[in-house]
This record gives structure tokens, sequence and C-alpha cells, in this order.
């Protein structure tokens, strides 16, 4: 399995989010958003 990049993994989960959420893209960057992982089941999300 390749290792994904830090950005490949949180366009990866951005991607994933806005689908469920059904967030426009264009409201969802890179740089407003860091990725925190808490444990092993859950991935937050926080606005900067």
């Amino acid at each position: 399995m390749k290792r994904l990049s830090e950005e490949e993994v949180i366009s990866c989960i951005l991607g994933i989010l806005t689908r469920f959420l059904e967030i426009p893209e264009k409201y969802v960057t890179f740089k407003k958003a860091r990725v925190v992982t808490t444990d092993r089941n859950s991935v937050n999300v926080q606005s900067l």
C-alpha cells in the first residue's frame, strides 16, 4: 500500500465530508482546515 502524503489524506477526508455534508467545495480550503486525529476512529476537521 502506498503511503499518502498529508495533503492527499486531507483532500480525501474533506472530499468525503463535503459529499456527506453537502458543503459546496468552494467553502472548503486546505489553508482554513486542520485535520486533528484524536484517536484511531475519529478524525476532526477544525476550522482555523
